[in-house]
């Protein structure tokens, strides 16, 4: 062989290794759109965007057995004096937290939740449900505004029907129809708040 044709087969040889390499650079672009698509799907239902693995097998069963089922109705007075039914908030979104004055993963939780309260006013309700007494409340009201109703005695009505086993600071995420969508247990604060709440906001877009 020639040095010349040599050197012709050596460049059609770096051809075809160059074209071989685009169509395996522009398949992984194709691969890599493709997901990023099915993110963006995801994205904008808006459901799935972060979820919680670390939980603990009797909270995620706990869990499981409260998701997709109808809220329990009550009827309770707030510490203003005004009765909170459940049933009176059809066709609008819930969050039920559950909380104590003196528990520190409840009191942090205060701001993002006047927060959500105050960004999705027209679409969503949040209602409290504290151990403490009325005038407990009351008293802790002064030094931390709370934007939304207050329920005092809470513990006994969030023992049964509201998973107490989930502990102080948990949240019910309830659609308009009155089904629980989605729990936030108090693991998920110690955890990482921040993320708990992005959680929680996501979902309520969703609804």
């Amino acid at each position: 062989m020639s040095t010349v044709s040599f050197v012709r087969k050596l460049s059609d040889i770096g051809v075809l290794n160059l074209e071989h390499c685009m169509k395996r650079l522009l398949l992984s672009c194709g691969i890599c759109l493709l997901i990023s698509l099915k993110l963006i799907s995801q994205n904008e239902k808006g459901y799935f965007l972060v979820e919680f693995d670390a939980f603990t097998p009797p909270t995620k069963d706990l869990i499981a057995s409260l998701e997709n089922t109808e809220a329990a109705p009550f009827l309770a007075t707030d510490i203003l004096g005004t009765e909170q039914f459940l049933g009176d908030y059809k066709g609008k979104n819930l969050i039920i937290w559950f909380w104590s004055t003196t528990d520190a993963i409840s009191t942090s939780q205060i701001d993002q939740l006047n927060l959500l309260q105050s960004r999705y006013r027209d679409d969503l309700q949040v209602i409290s449900l504290a151990e403490e007494s009325k005038t407990e409340l009351l008293d802790f009201r002064r030094s931390y505004p709370i934007d939304f109703p207050i329920i005092p005695h809470g513990k006994v009505l969030g023992e049964a029907a509201f998973g107490g086993d989930l502990g102080l600071g948990r949240l019910f995420l309830i659609d308009a129809d009155g089904i629980i969508q989605k729990v936030i247990p108090r693991e998920a604060f110690e955890s990482n708040a921040t993320t708990a709440f992005k959680y929680a906001e996501d979902i309520i877009k969703s609804l």
